[in-house]
C-alpha cells in the first residue's frame, strides 16, 4: 500500500483583552492511499461490503488500485414509476439497459 498525504494547520489569536480572548483554528487534511498488491483474489464482494465499520483487519477487503476505504456503487437508474423499486443499470454499455433485477445488476 501506498500513501500520501498532508496536514494543515493555521492558528490565529484575534482578539486578546483582559475579559475577553478569540482565538481561531483552521484544520486542512488530505490523504489518498492505494492498495499496490495484495495476495487473496478479489471478487465483487470486495467493492459492495464494507467491514471497515467493525475496524477487523482481518475482514478487510482491499482491491488492488483502489483506496482500502474506499466507497463504490452501482450506476443509478432511479426508480421504476410503476412499483418504486429501485433499478440499476445492466451491462453498462453505450445502450443503457435498465435492469430491476439486482443481482444482475454490475
Amino acid at each position: 500500500m501506498n500513501g500520501k498525504g498532508v496536514d494543515i494547520e493555521l492558528n490565529s489569536s484575534n482578539i486578546q483583552s483582559r475579559s475577553f480572548s478569540w482565538k481561531t483554528t483552521a484544520i486542512f487534511s488530505y490523504a489518498k492511499d492505494i492498495i499496490t498488491a495484495y495476495k487473496r483474489p478479489t471478487s465483487i464482494t470486495n467493492f459492495v461490503s464494507d467491514n471497515s465499520i467493525i475496524r477487523n483487519p482481518s475482514l478487510y477487503n482491499p482491491v488492488v488500485g483502489r483506496s482500502l476505504f474506499g466507497i463504490y456503487s452501482y450506476p443509478w437508474a432511479g426508480l421504476d414509476p410503476q412499483t418504486g423499486q429501485a433499478r440499476g443499470f445492466f451491462r453498462w454499455s453505450a445502450i443503457h439497459t435498465v435492469c430491476a433485477d439486482n443481482s444482475a445488476i454490475g
